[in-house]
């Protein structure tokens, strides 16, 4: 049925609704990949390079944005791939 399903991912609730639903799917596709697509904002990823600890704060939140998902596809099993990009995440998710 589906080869790939791309879910955005911020953290946010209305996103882990979105990726129950992708393993609803998965589940249904033998061989499907789910990429979470985590877009970072241009402005605040440039900051954070520019101070390491920013950097590092960056880096630690993104994670926890990602791991409620990351546990959800483990957990049942299914095959997935994170991919970071940075923008403004409505045009870039589009792109």
């Amino acid at each position: 049925m589906y080869e790939q399903i791309v879910v955005a991912a911020d953290g946010s609730d209305h996103s882990y609704r979105a990726a129950e639903q992708a393993v609803y799917f998965a589940n249904r596709s033998a061989g499907c990949l789910v990429t979470l697509l985590h877009i970072m904002n241009a402005d605040d990823s440039k900051k954070a390079v520019l101070h390491e600890e920013s950097l590092i704060a960056a880096q630690r939140e993104r994670q926890d944005q990602l791991s409620r998902h990351e546990e959800l596809f483990e957990r049942e099993g299914i095959r997935y791939s994170v991919l970071l990009k940075q923008g403004e995440p409505g045009p870039a998710i589009v792109k």
